[in-house]
């Protein structure tokens, strides 16, 4: 069964929990849910004039539960075992983010961004989360995190973090995601497998290319706002499934070799001109400029 609250006001919190229950049972609240349920609806508050909660009928679907939250209920999740995707949309709740959230033993998708939560992450995570979105929201983030066998996605986007990418990740990541932090020095070996990569609006430098050749199946590049330097290696040009590749704003040198991909060149050092053969594809939504810095 999925129970979930919907986001229906200007601050939702939307839960899914995967609890065992026979299909006649499809909408009633297992006993340990509806008492957290319970606890949860106590956190909450509606906006003056609201009635968001005139829908949480405890002997109804729970899938129609809207909520408006203030004050991030940490304690009333913790006791829901079988939660397996939280999601706060962005607005103003406050808060912090417990241990006894991010060690839920099923829990697969954490995504808290855009609040007003603070204070640390804790130190560690459940094995089993393939997806955590922390955008706007920490200036630290625990090693353990890099280190779990199943996580897919991460996004770190628009916080305070500093210093040098991590070098010790064993996560199998196909999206990564750090752009608009103060990130400096060089890029470290990237997970192969990455599919989507942005680390544009830091302070990283120095030459990418070796880390880019390793990096076949990339779809999205990002590495816009930085100082990267070098020659942009020819192969990520020839990449056929390379859609997006923003690399405006550093200092790349060498020969321009653009690609059929969205290609943004602009405020480097490139030279050469765009082949006739590149202009006909420019016609069709592709887009490549190269000016001076």
């Amino acid at each position: 069964m999925a129970v979930r609250l919907l986001p229906l006001a200007l601050v939702p919190l939307l839960l899914l929990l995967s609890a065992a229950a026979s299909p006649a049972a499809e909408a009633t609240l297992h006993p340990v849910d509806y008492l957290a349920l319970q606890a949860v609806r106590r956190a909450l508050t509606d906006l003056p004039g609201s009635r968001f909660f005139a829908s949480w009928d405890f002997t109804s679907d729970p899938c129609l539960f809207a909520s408006l939250a203030d004050t991030f209920p940490s304690a009333a999740i913790a006791t829901l075992p079988a939660l397996t995707s939280l999601s706060l949309v962005s607005g103003r709740v406050i808060g912090t983010l417990s241990q006894a959230i991010t060690s839920l033993p099923v829990l697969r998708f954490l995504a808290l961004a855009g609040n007003l939560l603070s204070g640390d992450l804790p130190a560690s995570f459940v094995p089993a989360l393939r997806t955590v979105d922390l955008s706007k929201f920490t200036a630290w983030v625990p090693a353990s995190l890099l280190q779990l066998w199943d996580l897919r996605t991460l996004v770190l986007s628009h916080n305070a973090l500093s210093g040098e990418i991590p070098r010790a990740v064993r996560s199998p990541l196909l999206h990564r995601d750090l752009c608009s932090n103060r990130l400096s020095g060089g890029v470290p070996p990237l997970p192969g497998m990455l599919v989507y990569l942005s680390l544009a609006g830091n302070w990283l430098f120095g030459p990418i290319g070796g880390v880019l050749r390793r990096l076949p199946w990339l779809s999205f590049v990002d590495l816009g706002r930085n100082w990267f330097s070098g020659e942009v290696p020819g192969e990520v040009f020839a990449f056929s499934w390379i859609g997006y590749l923003q690399l405006r704003k550093n200092a790349f040198s060498g020969e321009l070799r653009p690609s059929g991909a969205t290609v943004d060149l602009s405020h480097n050092a490139l030279s050469g001109r765009v082949p006739p053969e590149r202009r006909k594809k420019m016609t069709c939504g592709a887009r490549v400029s190269v000016t001076g810095r």
